[in-house]
């Protein structure tokens, strides 16, 4: 079970302490444990359809951070390009159907995007995007629902900037989440790649900055 807790398609947890420090252990709670010295971001996605699309859900995940030694300022832009590969027809309802009214084939898909740094603006050129804030476990979120038509590309741009106070950030935590196809993950610190070649697994990610 190691390789599904480690790309966490495999968690749990226990009400009792000594229980979930047992899951903890096993790397099976999906926590993510930081402190000020650490730059964390990651997503997650949710099917907002009633049905069996995600099969058909493909694209690629990028991440550069930039980080000034001398007066503590982070920026990193996390980067989605979400593809929806799913026909408009020819599979059943429950397959490309929906539950809101969509078109047949649309993946309708609420995203969460969370940060360590404060969000400055979530953005996307193929659609419009309103964003919920928020925070869950010491990490600034923006949630917003994106609907990619069959066939589509939408790329959704989240911008996080700040001033780390005891100077700037040493690690960098990347947490992404499992999906039915792999979707390439790709880091780079003040423009040097951190990933010689893309991730292909989920999980979470760390890196010396």
């Amino acid at each position: 079970m190691s390789p599904m807790a480690r790309q966490h398609r495999l968690a749990a947890w226990a009400r009792r302490p000594e229980e979930q420090a047992v899951l903890r252990n096993a790397n099976m709670t999906k926590e993510l444990s930081f402190d000020e010295s650490t730059n964390v971001v990651g997503y997650s996605l949710y099917n907002g359809n009633g049905n069996k699309i995600d099969a058909y859900l493909e694209g690629s995940v990028s991440y550069g951070v930039e980080t000034d030694r001398r007066s503590a300022d982070l920026a990193g832009t996390l980067t989605l390009a979400l593809r929806n590969t799913a026909p408009a027809q020819g599979l059943p309802n429950y397959v490309i159907g929906n539950l809101v009214g969509l078109p047949l084939g649309t993946n309708r898909l609420l995203v969460t995007l969370y940060s360590s740094a404060p969000i400055v603006s979530v953005m996307s050129p193929d659609a419009e995007v309103s964003w919920n804030p928020g925070n869950e476990r010491g990490l600034y979120t923006a949630t917003v629902t994106i609907e990619i038509a069959s066939g589509a590309t939408v790329v959704l741009t989240m911008e996080v900037a700040g001033t780390g106070a005891g100077g700037p950030p040493r690690r960098l935590l990347v947490d992404a989440p499992p999906t039915a196809q792999p979707l390439p993950l790709t880091v780079t610190h003040n423009g040097k790649p951190l990933t010689p070649t893309p991730i292909l697994e989920s999980g979470t990610f760390g890196f010396d900055l």
